[in-house]
């Protein structure tokens, strides 16, 4: 999202990890309203614009924070998305939808309107397994909008595996891979202060 915002596309971060989504902290972005305030006020004809629920991080990249109370994650109707993608596609160049991992109602609607799904996996057994099944989903839905990250800078991963053995294991291959060498010492720092790496 920075890498847009900064080469001049209007970005926008929607953080759909509903239940623990964390975009608005690790930015350090204060919000009042959130993604479930969009829903309830359209839902109960309270909506005015969009722009009571975008919050600027920097100038060019904006984000809809995920709910603060998990507890309206469930509350969400994924209906609700198609008119919030309505109201903020034309006010993007590049709108980036965080997900969580899991194959919900709102993240198969997510889907759905993506032109790309980047999965990020890191190089363990779980991740592996997880891709798999993704890999398969997509088989079955017909889509080949799916791209795999290999995140190889995390470094509490060991990285087991050989591209060789996640080729075999996940019956993919590895789109993309964000080298060891891209390991930031004190990232947590930059979560802290809500800097851009």
């Amino acid at each position: 999202a920075a890498t847009y915002a900064v080469n001049g596309k209007r970005t926008l971060i929607i953080d759909m990890d509903l239940a623990a989504g964390d975009v608005a902290a690790r930015l350090n972005v204060e919000f009042d309203k959130d993604i479930y305030h969009c829903y309830e006020d359209i839902t109960n004809h309270t909506f005015e614009k969009i722009e009571d629920y975008l919050y600027s991080y920097v100038d060019g990249l904006d984000i809809i924070p995920a709910p603060k109370d998990p507890r309206d994650a469930g509350k969400i109707d994924p209906s609700f998305l198609t008119y919030l993608l309505s109201k903020v596609t034309l006010k993007y160049d590049v709108i980036l939808v965080d997900t969580n991992h899991l194959l919900t109602k709102t993240n198969l609607v997510m889907f759905d309107y993506s032109d790309k799904i980047l999965y990020v996996i890191n190089n363990d057994a779980m991740n592996l397994k997880g891709l798999r099944t993704m890999v398969a989903i997509f088989e079955v839905m017909e889509s080949d909008k799916m791209r795999v990250v290999l995140n190889d800078a995390r470094n509490d991963c060991n990285g087991s595996y050989s591209m060789s053995d996640i080729k075999n294991i996940t019956k993919t291959s590895i789109d993309f891979r964000i080298p060891k060498s891209f390991h930031i010492k004190h990232y947590n720092e930059y979560i802290l202060n809500g800097d851009i790496v």
